[in-house]
């Protein structure tokens, strides 16, 4: 399990930021890295901005440690208090925080394929596109009116 962690990197490095918003900053034995690089790369590769992969890193997190209330190793004891709600409540925070640092997109379509459906005289057009530019007033009033006397009811 690789870990890396530098202060001085965090408005570079992506994978540190996600380190930073979890606060999982540090990789010694009192105090284990909670991830490996390698598992924060692979969100980063997933989901939209950082706060959106910290997010699923605290869900994986909230995963790992359900179920886990108590660890008794020799004489040392450890109890857990809701550590998986604590990371929920976390992932939620963050994906809160992320929603916002999105970039609005529409479905996309090929630029070749949008000129091929504007070639092809069998498609119908929107009249919105062929009076964009004209004054409403001069328009007719009516679709009836641009109606032939093979449409006529």
């Amino acid at each position: 399990m690789s870990f890396t962690y530098a202060a001085g990197t965090v408005a570079t490095n992506t994978t540190h930021q996600v380190r930073f918003l979890l606060q999982d900053t540090t990789n010694t034995t009192p105090r284990p890295a909670l991830l490996a690089d390698e598992e924060i790369a692979w969100t980063l590769t997933t989901e939209a901005n950082v706060y959106m992969a910290a997010a699923l890193c605290a869900e994986l997190l909230a995963t790992r440690f359900r179920g886990l209330v108590s660890k008794t190793v020799g004489d040392l004891s450890l109890e857990y208090d809701k550590a998986a709600d604590t990371w929920n409540a976390i992932a939620d925070r963050l994906r809160a925080r992320g929603s916002t640092h999105m970039k609005l997109t529409a479905g996309g379509i090929l630029i070749a394929d949008r000129d091929a459906i504007w070639e092809d005289d069998s498609l119908l057009r929107p009249s919105m596109f062929s009076t964009l530019h004209q004054d409403p007033g001069a328009l007719p009033a009516s679709r009836r009116s641009d109606l032939t006397e093979e449409e006529l009811p």
